[in-house]
């Protein structure tokens, strides 16, 4: 089915690793005369499909793809500002040929920034606009600049993360207060837009926010030529979006997740993690760190796997490794891999709720925003509550006709369609309250999660292991009998105490 009465659509599918987002696409597009445009961040990269869970070949099933394995291992990694620029182009091409767009994949902030050229700044995320910035070097030369010369020109931006943090607090306290310290990508961001452009991130932040309009001076259905509406350079005409998020409840998302670990060792994950410690792009290792060739914050070495198998990896190679360490550090290998991807899905999620809901709302477009149930564990049910609602809602925009409320698509999970709040953290610098544990080392950004934090069951074990040693340290008074026992007796009965005041906070 071509497209009809509708002008440009652009569907985009969304949501957390391991949901089904890439098989919906494929079969939307089969259905619909569609092509699809890649939008996850490590999936850019040509090759290692097992790490980067690249959609094979076979499940492509004939369908044109975009953007899809186009960056080589040495090319310097995209930012925001070049995925927007060439998923733009991606779009306009398939527009041109009468064919569908699907833009689909689990970087929210790429796609998020990319639909922001269609709906306008009020869906446009600060967070991913600053990305865009230093990608784009406004008021600067950094558009000029590879990251290879950027490190030459600012050394600083090669010291450790902690460093890095420190000088940022020195030229702009506000940013500073709003990163963790070993947040190195966002820190490393904040700083470069200062040293490229003059210019304070955290003030260009406060431009953003200025610039965006309110929720309420966004009507529901804005014409193309509405202040609010920023079309791409080359379109004369609005385009209408859909966006599909497939949500699958945690507990069967975790089951999932853990058994791809598993599947990912058996189609060869070693393999590639071998092909990446063997690349050696970068020519002058920073100065900082004059053994390290790689920087590995960023591009494909991110990836989920690399780093959790590194040390498995470096043993097995060297051959001293006793069987039993192997398999140990193999086991250890395993489970941070599927921590860090349920951690990983949580924070998709996340943005879904906190980040692209409040866009959708501020930029009048909640009658556009579906959730899909895609925890069924059947063919059937996958068809039912998955491909089924999406492809009725994909032909009634086509066709031009009204769109179903999306409460009425899946009541289920409507809830999750309303954002959490009626603010973006990103524009609220008022929210950006820096704490710091002296129990936990750990840092809270927010009051919020400094309030989640002492509440968490580590700062409470943390806590009581302090209480334990302290004890330990005071002198106990004996009964009559020369007995320390009573001291013993007094000492659990305070941590007895401690621990009945933990689950009251708890609770």
């Amino acid at each position: 089915m071509a497209m009809s009465s509708c002008k440009r659509p652009v569907i985009a599918i969304v949501g957390a690793t391991g949901t089904g987002k890439s098989r919906l696409a494929v079969e939307l597009a089969a259905r619909f005369n569609g092509e699809i445009i890649n939008g996850d961040a490590m999936q850019l990269y040509d090759g290692l499909p097992i790490i980067t869970n690249k959609i094979s070949l076979h499940d492509q099933q004939g369908i044109p793809h975009h953007l899809l394995g186009c960056v080589k291992l040495d090319e310097e990694p995209w930012t925001v500002e070049g995925f927007v620029r060439e998923g733009s182009r991606a779009i306009r091409d398939i527009q041109s040929r009468g064919c569908l767009p699907i833009l689909v994949g689990g970087t929210h902030y790429y796609i998020q920034a990319l639909l922001s050229q269609y709906a306008g700044r009020a869906f446009e995320s600060s967070g991913a606009a600053a990305g865009a910035k230093t990608g784009t070097g406004t008021a600067s030369e950094a558009e000029h600049l590879t990251f290879d010369e950027l490190h030459r020109r600012f050394p600083i931006l090669t010291a450790p993360s902690e460093e890095i943090w420190a000088r940022l607090k020195e030229v702009d306290p506000v940013m500073a207060n709003r990163w963790h310290p070993s947040d190195r990508r966002r820190v490393h961001r904040s700083l470069t837009i200062y040293l490229t452009t003059g210019q304070r991130a955290s003030e260009w932040y406060e431009e953003q926010r200025q610039a965006k309009p309110a929720p309420e001076d966004v009507p529901d259905a804005a014409p193309a030529d509405h202040p609010t509406r920023i079309p791409l350079r080359s379109l004369s005409a609005q385009a209408s979006i859909l966006i599909l998020w497939i949500h699958v409840p945690p507990d069967v998302l975790h089951e999932r997740l853990d058994a791809r670990v598993h599947g990912m060792l058996e189609r060869g994950l070693l393999s590639e993690i071998g092909t990446l410690h063997a690349h050696r792009p970068a020519p002058h290792p920073p100065p900082h760190d004059p053994g390290q060739a790689v920087d590995k914050t960023r591009g494909i070495w991110v990836s989920i796997g690399y780093r959790q198998f590194e040390a498995f990896y470096h043993a097995l190679g060297a051959g001293t490794a006793s069987s039993a360490e192997l398999g140990a550090l193999k086991q250890e290998a395993i489970f941070r891999t599927q921590v860090a991807t349920r951690q990983y899905a949580k924070q998709q999620t996340g943005w879904i709720r906190q980040k692209l809901a409040q866009a959708v709302t501020t930029a009048g477009l909640s009658g556009r925003f579906f959730v899909l149930d895609g925890g069924g564990r059947e063919v059937e049910q996958w068809r039912e509550r998955v491909f089924q609602p999406a492809a009725d809602l994909v032909a009634r925009l086509l066709a031009g006709h009204t769109l179903p409320a999306p409460a009425t698509v899946c009541p289920g999970m409507v809830e999750l369609l309303a954002p959490r709040h009626d603010w973006d953290i990103s524009d609220r610098p008022d929210l950006w309250v820096r704490q710091s544990c002296e129990i936990c080392g750990t840092v809270a950004l927010t009051e919020r999660a400094w309030t989640l934090h002492v509440q968490g069951r580590r700062h409470r074990r943390a806590r009581r292991q302090r209480r334990r040693r302290s004890l330990a340290l005071v002198i106990r008074p004996t009964d009559a009998s020369g007995s320390d026992d009573g001291g013993l007796d007094r000492a659990a009965t305070d941590d007895d105490q401690d621990l009945n005041q933990d689950g009251l906070e708890a609770s």
